[in-house]
């Protein structure tokens, strides 16, 4: 069956907004991506299933904020727009229980909460965060991920400024949060992306400066703890790289993360869930690999690039967990989020 995915970029160059393509996993082949709406800055997506919503974040001339849009037919159209912080958000995820999208805001340092009753976004609550760490890059709190746990009762956030993973209490019927633990990574790890793993108590967080890979323990509350660290990459690209994306295979017996500057995809074994083993280092196939997805039947790894505007296509074998690069030739214009809908 195909599978659909909207595609979120910058728009410095050729790029005009988000886009939607098609996936055949049965052939490999990409369609050409189709753009559905005019945006600018639109670096990330969410999509709430059971209304059918799909989101991108949009900066303004003046104010930034979020787009809200719905199927019409074969069209997406455009159904809500708030726009009212300075900056735009980088990351976003979505309570479908309460309505709430959450917004990672890396510059203003914030998580903001926004309802979306019947598709119309209103604003509802922000938490804005301080601190640093040791890193040049760390001089303040730069939130870059807001990520619900699988129940759907905690919101995850990782701040890279700051070295801390927060942890918030979702009240069930208005998305309220409440803080219930700041969980401090090591020094200079700017944590950018966690996941979570499907049958184990255990979160994988990517840290962006340290390159590293990080176990946490997930303990009954949903409080985390430390269990393993490991170099996502060979010494000498320790500090030239910075590390992006992380998936984990519906089984949970294998990890993926991206590096930019270096461009790789590396594969790591969960045979002992609490210490990946990094099995296959593998160049991403171009510039600047921000974002990656597993396809949706996981037979294959789609990685756009943000600097050479094509998304790389490579096979993946299911019980080894490697891949294997297959093209390189569907056009995507300063990607850097490739969404399944």
């Amino acid at each position: 069956m195909t599978e659909t995915y909207i595609l979120g970029g910058y728009t410095k160059g050729r790029n005009q907004g988000i886009s939607s393509l098609d996936f055949d996993p049965v052939t490999g082949h990409l369609s050409e991506p189709q753009l559905i709406a005019k945006l600018n800055q639109p670096t990330f997506l969410a999509y709430a299933k059971e209304s059918g919503t799909l989101f991108a974040l949009h900066r303004g001339q003046e104010e930034s904020g979020l787009v809200a849009f719905r199927h019409q037919g074969k069209d997406w159209q455009e159904v809500s727009r708030l726009l009212n912080t300075k900056i735009p958000g980088c990351h976003l995820a979505v309570h479908e229980a309460s309505q709430t999208v959450y917004v990672a805001n890396y510059h203003e340092g914030s998580v903001d909460s926004y309802h979306y009753d019947q598709a119309v976004l209103s604003p509802f609550e922000r938490h804005e965060h301080v601190g640093s760490s040791v890193h040049p890059n760390q001089a303040s709190a730069h939130i870059h991920f807001v990520g619900l746990n699988p129940e759907g009762d905690l919101l995850y956030v990782c701040d890279l400024g700051s070295d801390k993973i927060y942890v918030y209490d979702v009240t069930p019927s208005s998305g309220a949060l409440s803080l219930v633990q700041s969980f401090t990574c090591p020094p200079g790890t700017g944590p950018r992306h966690l996941v979570f793993h499907p049958s184990q108590n255990l979160v994988y967080v990517i840290g962006e400066l340290a390159n590293s890979l990080l176990t946490l323990v997930l303990d009954s509350s949903g409080q985390l703890s430390l269990v393993h660290q490991l170099d996502i990459l060979d010494p000498e690209f320790l500090e030239s790289a910075a590390s992006a994306a992380i998936r984990i295979s519906q089984d949970g017996r294998f990890l993926y993360t991206s590096s930019r500057f270096h461009d790789v995809i590396c594969v790591f074994s969960l045979a002992a869930p609490q210490q990946p083993l990094k099995i296959q280092e593998i160049a991403s196939g171009g510039q600047i690999p921000r974002d990656f997805v597993l396809s949706q039947d996981q037979t294959y790894l789609l990685v756009p690039h943000q600097d050479t505007d094509h998304i790389a296509v490579f096979s993946r074998d299911a019980d080894s967990g490697l891949v294997t690069f297959i093209e390189a030739e569907t056009q995507a214009p300063e990607c850097v989020c490739i969404y399944p809908i």
